[in-house]
């Protein structure tokens, strides 16, 4: 009889420290921030040559798309903006690295 009282209060007691301990166990919430990036570098085929690149400022708003166009490894392309649209954009048709082709938006 002493036995089954001592097994009652000891299920009582362990299961309301059971809980109590396993909350202490759990890991503490990570604590969660944004990231802005600045620049984003991307390999659109996958041949190891970086083929376009977005520049974004402070705010974490695009200024800046320069992406290679036609697969030889170099950037022939730059678009610009403002208030995360675009307002000008450049390209290098004659493969000579400055811009011979302009748009405004």
């Amino acid at each position: 009889m002493q036995m089954k009282v001592f097994l009652i209060i000891a299920g009582l007691v362990l299961g309301g420290l059971f809980p109590v301990l396993a909350e202490q166990q759990k890991p503490a919430a990570l604590k969660t921030t944004q990231v802005k990036p600045r620049e984003i570098k991307i390999d659109r085929n996958y041949d190891g040559v970086i083929d376009r690149v977005e520049v974004y400022n402070s705010n974490g708003s695009i200024i800046r798309v320069e992406a290679d166009s036609n697969a030889d490894g170099k950037i022939d392309e730059w678009v610009y903006y403002e208030a995360n649209k675009p307002v000008r954009a450049e390209k290098d048709t004659n493969k000579d690295g400055k811009p011979d082709t302009w748009l405004n938006y």
